[in-house]
């Protein structure tokens, strides 16, 4: 099995506009957005690189701790295209979840 780990790079233009769409989307929606969290009672993956520059993997964990039904899996070294970076490695993960949810 190969794996293309890749250094993930944002210019810093694209992050500033990323921060700010991000930065009015969380003054509106994120407490409600996160109070609507724990009324999922279905089985869920979360699954996140653990070098994402777009979305902090520390956002998992608040995400995680919110749904009773759901599985964190942070894959060590993607970034936010972890899909396509380690396909293999994804793909047994979101199958391995659907096996046992």
């Amino acid at each position: 099995m190969s794996l293309s780990q890749t250094k993930e790079t944002i210019s810093h233009e694209t992050m500033k506009q990323q921060f700010h769409v991000v930065e009015d989307w969380i003054a509106i929606n994120w407490s409600g957005v996160c109070s609507q969290l724990s009324k999922i009672s279905v089985p869920t993956l979360v699954l996140t690189g653990s070098e994402d520059v777009s979305v902090p993997a520390a956002n998992s964990l608040i995400i995680v701790q919110k749904i009773s039904a759901s599985w964190l899996v942070q894959i060590n070294g993607a970034g936010h295209e972890l899909m396509y970076q380690y396909p293999t490695q994804f793909s047994k993960i979101v199958n391995t979840f659907l096996e046992n949810s």
